[in-house]
């Protein structure tokens, strides 16, 4: 009986089964293929990530990957992550990150240590250690950071490209009007945006910016209207593209802390 508590002991240190279900430890084991491929953040130290603090990060290969930010993200520093290319090294169970963000003022960096605690096809635990670097100088240290990630299998973003018609469904959110609208998404990773005069025609509100990437199922977007330089950003995650129907959903978070999902739904214009 000692023996056995001692072999489960050591194996819970590991965070594995003491059992003959090898699905937790499969992954850590062979991590370099069950990592490959997209990944979104689902959890923080045991609570929702809303749509706009979501992460996505790719591994492409043994040692190169892409991370991309939600709006809100890293809100201090305004940052636009879109597929940046970053360096990781794989040791056991462990991964060290490096990233830096291109054309930043100051210059953004990151070095991220995490020790994988277990690996399935759809989802994987994770303790994490983040360094955020300024111009070279640390900025931020965040330790012990228990994440929750799940893998992405569907990617929009050439699905998006063309013009869509839709309103939102959730009177909470920010930029929600119950009016009908239009998206142009083109494929350069601008977009415009129309809407209806007072005779019912579909007229271009024209931006002086107005971009936005999708990686994965993360829709990630920002604009300023024209005569008002303030930078506006929403990010969304698409549930489907099916028959010319888009699906969009969000977990937003109220001021009172309360979770609520809005909803958009939209049929393309031929």
């Amino acid at each position: 009986m000692m023996a056995t508590i001692l072999t489960c002991g050591l194996t819970a240190t590991m965070l594995t089964a003491c059992n003959n279900d090898d699905d937790d430890n499969t992954g850590i084991n062979n991590l370099d293929e069950t990592i490959k491929g997209k990944w979104m953040m689902a959890e923080a130290d045991g609570k929702l990530v809303p749509t706009d603090s979501k992460q996505v990060v790719t591994y492409e290969s043994a040692s190169k990957y892409y991370y991309s930010l939600s709006i809100s993200a890293i809100s201090d520093l305004n940052l636009w992550v879109n597929h940046c290319e970053g360096q990781y090294t794989n040791n056991g169970n462990k991964l060290s990150h490096s990233v830096e963000v291109p054309n930043t003022t100051p210059h953004i960096s990151f070095e991220q240590q995490f020790e994988v605690l277990s690996i399935t096809n759809d989802e994987m635990k994770l303790i994490a250690n983040n360094k955020t670097f300024k111009d070279g100088e640390l900025y931020r240290n965040t330790k012990d950071l228990k994440e929750r990630k799940v893998r992405v299998t569907k990617d929009y973003s050439k699905d998006i490209i063309g013009t869509w018609e839709g309103q939102q469904t959730s009177e909470k959110d920010t930029h929600s009007d119950g009016k009908p609208h239009r998206w142009e998404y083109k494929a350069d990773g601008t977009f415009v945006y129309y809407s209806q005069n007072d005779k019912g025609e579909w007229v271009n509100r024209e931006n002086t910016m107005a971009e936005y990437f999708v990686d994965g199922i993360l829709l990630c977007s920002r604009w300023k209207n024209v005569g008002d330089d303030t930078e506006k950003r929403e990010s969304w995650e698409i549930a489907s593209i099916k028959d010319g129907k888009m699906e969009w959903t969000a977990l937003r978070q109220a001021a009172d802390g309360s979770y609520y999902t809005a909803t958009f739904s939209m049929t393309q214009v031929k």
